[in-house]
C-alpha cells in the first residue's frame, strides 16, 4: 500500500466507523472455487484437440502421386517397403 493508501483508509475509519462490514462481501471458500474453476478451464483449453487424423493434403499433390504410379511401377513397390 502506497502512503496515499493508507491517508484514505484512515480518514475511512474515522468518518464511517462501520467501513469494515462492507469489506467482507465475498466469502474467501467463493474466491478459492472462482481460482479452481478458473485453472479447471485453463487446462482444459490448454489440453484440447485441436485436429484430428491425418492433415489435409491437396488435390495437386494427390493428382501427382497417382500419375507418378501410373508412370512408374515400381515407384509403389519401393513405397510400400
Amino acid at each position: 500500500m502506497r502512503a496515499a493508501d493508507r491517508l484514505f483508509w484512515i480518514a475511512l475509519r474515522r468518518f464511517w466507523p462501520r467501513w469494515k462490514e462492507v469489506l467482507v462481501i465475498i466469502q474467501p471458500d467463493t474466491i478459492k472455487r472462482w481460482h479452481r474453476d478458473g485453472f479447471k478451464k485453463y487446462w482444459t483449453w490448454k489440453s484440447r484437440r485441436r485436429s484430428v487424423g491425418r492433415p489435409f493434403t491437396k488435390a495437386e499433390i494427390r493428382a501427382l502421386v497417382r500419375r507418378m504410379t501410373k508412370e512408374n511401377p515400381t515407384y509403389v513397390k519401393w513405397l510400400v517397403m
